[in-house]
């Protein structure tokens, strides 16, 4: 019940408060996914309820799967609801980046461009430059300290174990990342994670660093 979600979001006494939703794969029919929508829709009324006079902020999520239409009824009515800004969810569900792609070609610009716009669930570099370009504003994701605690590392090149040996001599370079990552990287990550610490992923939301300006770019005349 939202009420009960609602509860243990105050008791923790986050600064942001997500509205409960119906998650679904993003792959599923038309028919599931609009039950979802509408079951979200009226969970987001009553989340609004629930929070009362707090001064949390809360977000609607947006659900409606891979179907525009479903989407921009979605966000319309949440749009109708005083909510302090706007999640993207049911994606990093089962559609893949070509998929997540598509819908975010449209999403975002179906929500207020002066409240933020949250992508829920993304994700590796390459998503949340996808997702910048297209204006998304907010990402939370497991996978960085997932990655972390395997030794993992997202790289331009892709992503590499810092466990492999190869990693004792070798440093994690410019050639790696676009940018000077010499002095965060190699012999000491890979004695780290082989002693079992827990590698942050500094290199991965770094490594946006050099497209911050072509992002600027797609935008700047919007």
């Amino acid at each position: 019940r939202p009420e009960v979600s609602h509860e243990g979001q105050g008791g923790i006494a986050s600064d942001l408060m997500m509205a409960r939703d119906h998650g679904i794969a993003s792959t599923a029919d038309e028919a599931t996914a609009r039950a979802a929508l509408e079951i979200t829709n009226r969970w987001a009324a009553r989340s609004l309820a629930a929070r009362g006079d707090s001064a949390q902020a809360m977000f609607g999520i947006v659900q409606g799967a891979l179907f525009p239409e479903l989407r921009r009824e979605s966000a319309g009515a949440l749009c109708e609801m005083p909510f302090d800004g706007y999640a993207i969810g049911g994606l990093a569900v089962g559609e893949g980046h070509e998929g997540m792609v598509e819908v975010l070609d449209y999403a975002p610009a179906m929500l207020p461009a002066e409240r933020p716009r949250y992508l829920m669930g993304v994700g590796k570099p390459i998503d949340i430059v996808e997702a910048v370009a297209r204006g998304v504003d907010m990402f939370a994701c497991v996978l960085p300290t997932r990655s972390g605690r395997h030794g993992q590392a997202w790289t331009w090149e892709g992503s590499v174990n810092l466990k492999n040996a190869r990693f004792a001599a070798d440093a994690l370079t410019e050639s790696y990342f676009g940018w000077d990552a010499t002095l965060f990287a190699g012999r000491g990550e890979h004695n780290l994670v082989r002693a079992k610490g827990q590698f942050s992923l500094f290199q991965s939301l770094q490594s946006t660093r050099p497209q911050r300006a072509t992002l600027l770019s797609l935008t700047s005349d919007d």
